[in-house]
């Protein structure tokens, strides 16, 4: 079993991180192969943007799915973005441990899926939901707060932060075979 860990947060001795570290160890004590992505410490670069794609379809005007599908058909992703969708391939878990920020993941975390689910090769109209390419692959999530559990429950001054998750995880469940 192979699993892909993912860490999206910006201090290296965070709780967050804790956990992933735990996560990792954990898989890796129980026999597991991991790969592990810390996208601060890689400086993993969240925009979309066309300084990725040199060997551009239309050097004129970006348009992000025209040149991620350009990109894959010629081999020309960039290597942060290949390096993770090899990753992602390989392993049958992948764990995004990241902070709730707003009520939603971190800008780091959101721009890694634009970037590393590349359209025309991890997904096109044709191939995505059951028929997608990471079908029967799982996905976790390890979500951290910073603020208590009485902030954060149903009369909460955060709201209700398992509501929350749980309207996520419904959306997430509605395409649970495509990571």
């Amino acid at each position: 079993m192979r699993a892909h860990i993912v860490l999206s947060h910006p201090e290296p001795q965070s709780f967050n991180a804790q956990l992933a570290s735990r996560s990792r160890q954990t898989l890796f004590d129980a026999g597991w192969e991991i790969s592990f992505s810390d996208l601060y410490a890689m400086d993993f670069d969240p925009r979309e943007s066309s300084v990725h794609y040199p060997q551009r379809k239309d050097p004129q005007v970006f348009h992000a799915q025209t040149e991620q599908r350009h990109g894959a058909q010629h081999g020309a992703l960039p290597d942060q973005v290949e390096y993770e969708i090899q990753n992602l391939m390989a392993c049958d878990l992948v764990i995004a441990h990241f902070p709730l920020w707003w009520f939603g993941m971190p800008a780091m975390l959101k721009g890694w899926m634009d970037r590393v689910f590349v359209y025309g090769q991890m997904y096109r109209s044709e191939v995505r939901y059951d028929r997608g390419v990471c079908t029967g692959k799982r996905a976790l999530v390890c979500v951290t707060t910073g603020a208590s559990r009485e902030s954060c429950a149903p009369n909460g001054r955060e709201g209700d932060t398992q509501m929350h998750l749980a309207f996520m995880s419904d959306i997430a469940s509605d395409r649970s075979t495509v990571i």
